[in-house]
Order: C-alpha cells, then sequence, then structure tokens
C-alpha cells in the first residue's frame, strides 16, 4: 500500500487551456487530513522538493526553518507547515510523522513528473 492511500489521498492531474494542474484529493473520514490535501494541491515540485531538504536537514541536527512558507496565490497566512522533529504540524491541527511526509511529499513528485 502506497502512503498516499495509507492517508486516504488520490493524486489527479487536469489539463486546462494548455495548463497542466496536479490536484490531491482527501477521500475519507478524517477532517484534519482535508488541509494535508489542501496543502499538496497548492504545492509546486519545488516547494514538495524544499520540503523535503528542511525536513532532512531537521533529521540530520542541521539549520532548518521551522516554518516551511508555501509560495503560493492560494496560500494564506493561516497555512501552517512547522517542521517540529520528528514531526511535521499542518495548521496547527495535523501531525505528522517526517518518514510519513517525506514519503508522501515523494510520490506527488513522482506524480508529477509522470
Amino acid at each position: 500500500m502506497s502512503k498516499r492511500q495509507e492517508y486516504g489521498l488520490q493524486f489527479s492531474k487536469e489539463l486546462k487551456r494548455d495548463i497542466i494542474r496536479f490536484k490531491c484529493h482527501y477521500i475519507g473520514k478524517n477532517p484534519l487530513l482535508i488541509s494535508l490535501a489542501f496543502k499538496l494541491t497548492i504545492m509546486h515540485k519545488i516547494e514538495c522538493k524544499g520540503l523535503i531538504q528542511e525536513i532532512i536537514n531537521a533529521e540530520n541536527g542541521e539549520y532548518y526553518e521551522q516554518y516551511f512558507a508555501l509560495d503560493c496565490d492560494a496560500a494564506s497566512d493561516n497555512d501552517c507547515i512547522e517542521i517540529a522533529p520528528p514531526n511535521v504540524i499542518i495548521d496547527n491541527e495535523l501531525t505528522i510523522s517526517f518518514t510519513d511526509m517525506k514519503l508522501l511529499l515523494q510520490e506527488y513528485i513522482d506524480f508529477m513528473e509522470r
């Protein structure tokens, strides 16, 4: 079972006016995971790779940004991704282990690169 399946997430790709958009949908019953799906939807591939690197830095005891900022028009001041070893905290409510978050991000990157 993939990590996205474990979290009840589905990835999709749509083409509108020659622009490809990637989306993440939550198909389960835990309302906290909706915020995770939204974060992945608004993240660009570069941001996913950047968050993975920040997590790796934290794991290695190196400098990391405690609050990972999304560079997106859809992001707001309330969109919070906090790196709090050994976890990532989404919107001050959903706690995900570093291992799971890295796997989810890598699965999303792999989907976008297909």
